[in-house]
């Protein structure tokens, strides 16, 4: 980012950054899912050349979804070779660079996936505060309807009662009377 704010003064967001150099590595190196899936060919190329050689994959019973459906995820490659005098150690550098590019790709996937988690977990926090507002505006909704039907009965009433006295002759009190 720095770079490319030093060669253009333009300033990148670091999201764009995070997406190019994704892109960048997976034109490169391919991107994991290719990745993963030339694993066994590897190993299985190095039994070929290396007699003796065994090897096992874990996938801890990890899965993601993959266009749909659910595909085992690998996370940890175990394999031991006989010491003998024919075992290529060029086949060993190769396999070990390919577990490292593994483990970092393996790593990116486990950071994004706890990014997807954290957002998630956000997003269902803002919709229950969301909720919890909506609950309570709902309720304040229905005390002021309340207050204000209350309040149209009380004038209901008042008006009665003035209508009331409007049309009704005035009590007889001492030695006024409106009759006569």
């Amino acid at each position: 980012m720095e770079s490319i704010f030093a060669f253009s003064g333009y300033r990148v967001k670091y999201s764009k950054a995070w997406r190019a150099k994704k892109h960048a590595m997976a034109l490169l190196w391919g991107d994991w899912l290719e990745s993963y899936g030339r694993v066994s060919q590897v190993l299985s190329g190095m039994s070929h050349f290396n007699p003796g050689i065994r090897w096992f994959t874990y996938t801890g019973n990890m899965m993601l979804p993959h266009n749909g459906v659910y595909k085992h995820v690998l996370q940890r490659v175990f394999w031991c070779s006989p010491n003998a005098p024919n075992h290529s150690s060029i086949a060993d550098l190769l396999l070990q660079e390919y577990i490292c590019h593994l483990h970092v790709l393996n790593q990116r996937m486990e950071q994004e996936n706890n990014m997807k988690h954290e957002q998630i977990n956000q997003l269902l926090h803002e919709n229950q505060e969301n909720a919890r507002h909506l609950n309570e505006a709902e309720e304040e909704k229905t005390k002021m309807a309340e207050h204000i039907t209350q309040l149209e009965e009380e004038l209901r009433q008042e008006r009665s009662k003035n209508l009331s006295r409007r049309f009704m002759p005035p009590t007889v009190t001492g030695r006024h009377n409106y009759y006569g």
